[in-house]
C-alpha cells in the first residue's frame, strides 16, 4: 500500500479513558487517543494519521454537521506486530 499525504492540520491529541470510548451511546473499542482538528472536508476512516513517527488507524470520525467548526477523530495506534 501506498500512502500519500491528504491535509496536514494542526491537532489537539489525548489518551481516551480506558480502551473505550463512549460517544452518542455507542461503545467504540479500542480506541487509544481522541484527535480534534478543524473542519477538513473529504475525511474518512480508510485514512490514518501521522504524528511525529507515530501513526494512528482512524476508528470514527465525529463531525458537528451544524457548524462544520471541529471534527473529533477517535483512532487506535498501530503498535505494529
Amino acid at each position: 500500500t501506498v500512502w500519500s499525504t491528504f491535509a496536514s492540520a494542526w491537532a489537539s491529541i489525548e489518551n481516551s479513558l480506558g480502551n473505550e470510548y463512549m460517544y452518542a451511546q455507542k461503545i467504540n473499542e479500542k480506541v487509544s487517543h481522541i484527535f480534534t482538528i478543524r473542519y477538513v472536508a473529504g475525511l474518512h476512516p480508510k485514512m490514518r494519521i501521522t504524528f511525529n513517527s507515530r501513526v494512528f488507524q482512524i476508528k470514527s470520525i465525529i463531525v458537528d454537521h451544524e457548524i462544520k467548526e471541529w471534527i473529533r477523530i477517535l483512532a487506535e495506534e498501530d503498535v505494529g506486530t
